[in-house]
């Protein structure tokens, strides 16, 4: 995952925080504060293709948290179970926000396991 964001993520989470009396409710949160940088996401699972207005919530939630404030560098993307509306497409394009489908996920996963199944100093441990 570092290659693809282009840093790495120290810390990992959400946040369902309330900022200056607002609630800001990420899904995904990773952030590098050494470096200043951001991913957020946000995920939804229903049956219906994704529309802009998540994508336009989702970055003005963001905008709440201090470290937007602060001016670190972020980048932003949206996981569906289905898919996108063709407006929402290209909204991320203009935005340079990153657009998931859960199939798109499970195969990223997929190769990832064969990935790392094929090095030898891979050990599994329970």
């Amino acid at each position: 995952m570092s290659e693809s964001l282009g840093f790495a993520a120290e810390k990992i989470g959400t946040d369902w925080s309330q900022n200056r009396g607002q609630g800001v409710q990420l899904d995904v949160v990773a952030a590098n504060p050494r470096e200043k940088k951001l991913f957020i996401g946000e995920a939804k699972w229903g049956t219906d293709a994704i529309s802009r207005n998540i994508l336009t919530d989702m970055i003005k939630r963001s905008q709440r948290i201090p470290q937007i404030e602060q001016g670190w560098n972020v980048q932003y993307g949206l996981f569906a179970r289905e898919d996108f509306t063709e407006a929402t497409k290209h909204a991320a394009r203009e935005l340079g926000v990153r657009l998931v489908t859960l199939k798109q996920l499970e195969a990223d996963l997929i190769r990832a396991a064969e990935y790392h199944a094929m090095d030898s100093e891979l050990k599994i441990e329970f």
